[in-house]
């Protein structure tokens, strides 16, 4: 992603997630199970955030995670993630900041219409 492209999704609206509503299951690498699960906490046309407890070691910046699952109520969007941010909220859980690729071009529309659907809500 260009630094142009990177100043934009900056610029493109964040939306908040409803608490419990959408989670990310993400490939464990090397953990002992197949995939842990984080709380999806905001959504936009970049990328999300999320909640990854701090017993799972976290990605560093940089690192691209793929087969990815990210389920909104009944609606499951597969794809990879690539690490933009780790902060430290000094919680029981650290929020990461990722980009977010759909694996096909249905799941990028199907994305886009989530989003139209979060920009609609009062």
């Amino acid at each position: 992603m260009s630094t142009r492209d990177k100043m934009q999704s900056r610029r493109d609206p964040r939306f908040a997630i409803p608490s419990g509503y959408a989670r990310i299951e993400i490939p464990a690498r090397g953990l002992g199970e197949p995939r842990f699960e984080a709380e999806v906490t905001d959504f936009s046309t970049a990328g999300l955030g999320f909640k990854l407890d701090r017993s799972i070691p976290p990605p560093s910046t940089g690192t691209t995670l793929n087969g990815v699952r990210v389920h909104f109520g009944d609606c499951r969007l597969a794809g990879a993630v690539t690490v933009t941010h780790v902060k430290d909220d000094g919680g029981s859980a650290l929020t990461i900041g990722a980009l977010f690729y759909p694996d096909t071009e249905a799941g990028d529309h199907q994305m886009m219409g989530l989003i139209a659907g979060l920009a609609a809500r009062p």
